[in-house]
């Protein structure tokens, strides 16, 4: 869930219009936008519980909405202890990685083209 902090004084009172104002965004981003870490359904076999976690990103529009929802990790019980296994994105991590790997050319090339144009 989306977390705003809250404007106040020492006694936690709000500040006027500007508290009052703040106050009614935040009720809204939370009625529209919603983070959460859910869990699956459990499957045991062999003595052995697996349950999966997703993160979901619900967004609520006047006129529709979406729900993203992507694996995060694998809770997996056995023997009366848990482990939590993480899932990565490795398609994420190369587009992070090239999204990235793009900007640092660009501000090379637009750093050079600004070379060029003093040195002329």
């Amino acid at each position: 869930m989306l977390m705003l902090a809250k404007c106040g004084n020492e006694d936690g009172r709000d500040e006027g219009i500007r508290g009052f104002m703040f106050e009614k965004v935040t009720k809204m981003a939370n009625r529209w936008i919603e983070w959460q870490t859910r869990a699956g359904e459990a499957v045991t076999a062999g003595g052995v519980t697996v349950i999966p976690q997703a993160q979901a990103l619900t967004v609520r529009l006047p006129f529709g909405g979406f729900v993203w929802n992507r694996p995060v990790a694998v809770l997996v019980q056995r023997g009366g202890q848990t482990e939590r296994i993480p899932i990565i994105d490795m398609t994420r991590v190369v587009q992070v990685g090239l999204v990235g790997l793009g900007l640092v050319f660009s501000i090379i090339l637009w750093l050079r083209s600004r070379k060029m144009i003093g040195d002329a």
